[in-house]
């Protein structure tokens, strides 16, 4: 009875084992594909960083978190300071080309400006056609929302099967803005700690795939 145990035991740890390799390997084979997972960070000002090198904005830092957990992905910083809905909309299909997969939206934080003013019905129209966009490329994409007509932008995302992460800015409220507005380079580092989850699931997805040209 007790060499029958251990063997159970020894069979349980094999089993285990043998899980956990193809895991691995499974993990290994989205990490390292042919081709690297194309993300892009498409946003305003607080997407590219105004304040700070290219290099230290969050999307560069989420690039080379990414890699460092071995996922094969190219991240793309496409955020442009002062962007509003209706300027991210101009430009939606030159910043996200064909062969991306996941898109990080950030809509234009800027449609509350005092001299670009939009209204609530033009934010929406505006976030609807691209999120609209997005879904027939295929794209995956986890929108970071702000705090300009904030309703809009938890509920749009929902109609779409795209999920709202939140305010971008959500979990920072102790680190420094040197400008009153923008993060330094420390605060975009926490903000890919607090991205990381999300991001993580969406590489690993095994429906992860190019968009449609």
């Amino acid at each position: 009875m007790k060499t029958r145990f251990l063997s159970s035991c020894q069979l349980l740890s094999t089993g285990l084992l043998l899980s956990a390799s193809i895991t691995t390997i499974a993990f290994a084979q989205i990490a390292v594909g042919a081709k690297p997972i194309q993300i892009v960070a498409f946003g305003a000002s607080q997407t590219a960083g105004k304040i700070v090198s290219l290099d230290q904005a969050y999307p560069a830092q989420l690039e080379r978190r990414l890699k460092a957990e071995g996922f094969n992905v190219i991240v793309v910083n496409q955020g442009s300071s002062g962007d509003t809905t209706k300027d991210e909309r101009s430009r939606l299909e030159s910043a996200i080309p064909v062969g991306t997969n996941i898109v990080l939206f950030q809509p234009g934080t800027n449609d509350c400006g005092r001299q670009r003013r939009a209204s609530e019905s033009q934010v929406t129209e505006n976030i609807a056609a691209m999120l609209s966009w997005m879904k027939n490329r295929q794209l995956q994409v986890l929108v970071l929302g702000g705090d300009c007509y904030e309703e809009v932008q938890a509920t749009l995302p929902g109609k779409y099967g795209y999920t709202y992460y939140g305010k971008m800015a959500q979990g920072l409220q102790d680190f420094p803005r040197p400008d009153g507005q923008h993060f330094s380079a420390e605060g975009y580092t926490r903000m890919v700690d607090l991205l990381m989850p999300s991001v993580r699931k969406m590489v690993a997805e095994p429906g992860t795939q190019t968009d449609k040209p």
